[in-house]
């Protein structure tokens, strides 16, 4: 059965790419693909020390071997922080068809087109809604351009200043402009004693930075807490989700919700109408707004979202069993040896309600090493456990993702009880239990290099590295 999904979602990706070059024989595509970093997993401590290369998604040889050179008519945007050996597949694979673009902050010069920019899309926006015969908006978007267009050529200088030219920072500038009919205070200081306080810049700096972010955080009015709430659910915001946080009924937390869709730097993904925040706005709302709340309302926070996520899990369990009984067709179930289960009845809609039960439980170990690192270590040996009786790549792969992203966060940091020794030697035994499903000999191999090489991890990671 494990080897018929795998042959589904093949399927799926094949259909997937012959459908997209229909399209391109219409109209050339442009398709944008964010994050591409996650195509290369991280490395663990052992495989650094080991030499080991990164190990790949499962959907990154399809998509240098068979998606992007069979695609036809098309653009491919690759945005992130792609890693050397990303960047030398992506070489190999389109030798001819590669351009690397690096993006930083704006200079003076593009600071201020930046602000000319804005004007000119508030203005097409109001001239949409104007041909819709919606007045109120178009007249509002009418004077945000003037707004926008008449700040003077040193203010402009200023808010580059004052921002370093950071896209996000100029948003919110905007932002505030847009909701208080007046630029930020600091904006207002003469250019010349701005060059004159170079030793107190940075300082200035940061006081606009947090005047930005509160000022965006409360600018929902009566959605500051949903704000808040974004800023703690990085795997994306729901109303079930939202509700369970704010201890209100779903159909209000999806009014709530709805008072933030519009609001600049939130984002809605269209599959499952998760809320998000742009990536920096999360490092932004953490350094101004949550590092400030009390330790007791954060295990508040985290508490209701795992218990969101442990009734999701189980329903979701729930749902991906009943897929596994049939209902339609087949041998009568008392004739079914023992050990064998017949055929579910619909297994091309069995493969997405896996996956969306690996993603959940991925999810939650997210959440609860956050929470608690002792018991988010615990939740994700229980899953990699799991890993090995289903021999699911896919749900491994994922929680592996997720603890190397835990300790790229707490690099410099402590671990809150749990042995970053440990957590070494877990992620390298979860490994070898792979390679040795598979017969590979790379298992022996990883296994004797370990022993020679990391006996000072093994010896700190206790009775783990005895198992």
């Amino acid at each position: 059965m494990l080897r018929e999904l795998s042959t589904l979602r093949e399927g799926v990706l094949d259909t997937f790419l012959q459908d997209l070059n229909k399209l391109a024989g219409e109209r050339r595509l442009v398709l944008a693909l964010d994050t591409a970093e996650r195509l290369v997993y991280g490395i663990d401590p052992i495989q650094e020390r080991l030499g080991w290369e990164p190990e790949k998604v499962e959907v990154l040889p399809w998509l240098l071997e068979t998606f992007l050179p069979r695609l036809e008519n098309a653009v491919v945007l690759l945005a992130g922080r792609p890693s050397p050996l990303l960047e030398q597949d992506l070489e190999r694979a389109l030798p001819d068809g590669l351009t690397r673009e690096e993006l930083g902050p704006f200079d003076a010069t593009e600071t201020a087109a930046y602000f000319d920019a804005v004007a000119q899309t508030a203005r097409e926006q109001a001239e949409q809604y104007r041909q819709k015969g919606q007045e109120e908006p178009a007249a509002w978007l009418e004077r945000l351009a003037g707004r926008v267009e008449g700040i003077p050529p040193e203010v402009r200088k200023v808010a580059w200043r004052y921002t370093e030219g950071r896209p996000i920072l100029l948003a919110l500038l905007v932002d505030y402009l847009s909701n208080s009919d007046q630029l930020h205070p600091r904006l207002l200081d003469p250019p010349e004693e701005v060059e004159k306080r170079s030793g107190e810049l940075q300082k200035i700096r940061e006081e606009v930075e947090r005047d930005l972010v509160r000022f965006w955080q409360e600018a929902g009015r009566e959605a500051v807490a949903v704000i808040e709430a974004l800023a703690w659910a990085r795997r994306g915001l729901d109303a079930g989700l939202l509700a369970r946080m704010l201890e209100v009924r779903e159909e209000e937390a999806r009014k709530l919700l709805e008072q933030v869709r519009n609001l600049a730097l939130v984002k809605v993904r269209p599959a499952d109408d998760r809320f998000f925040l742009h990536d920096e706005m999360y490092e932004l709302l953490d350094r101004h707004l949550l590092s400030g709340l009390p330790e007791a309302h954060r295990g508040r926070v985290y508490g209701a979202i795992l218990e969101e996520y442990k009734a999701r899990i189980l329903a979701q369990r729930e749902r991906v069993r009943g897929m596994w009984v049939p209902r339609r067709e087949g041998i009568p179930e008392e004739e079914v040896p023992l050990g064998m289960p017949r055929r579910p009845d619909y297994p091309e809609r069995l493969a997405p309600e896996t996956d969306r039960l690996y993603n959940l439980m991925a999810e939650e170990v997210y959440y609860c090493l956050r929470s608690n690192p002792v018991d988010g270590f615990r939740a994700w040996q229980l899953y990699t456990k799991e890993v090995f009786w289903a021999s699911e790549e896919n749900l491994e792969f994922l929680l592996r993702s997720e603890m190397l992203l835990f300790l790229k966060e707490r690099e410099k940091g402590t671990l809150d009880g749990l042995r970053r020794e440990e957590v070494a030697v877990a992620m390298a035994l979860q490994r070898m239990e792979r390679y040795n499903r598979k017969s590979d000999p790379q298992a022996v191999e990883l296994a004797r290099q370990v022993r020679e090489r990391c006996a000072d991890l093994l010896q700190a990671a206790g009775p783990l590295a005895a198992i």
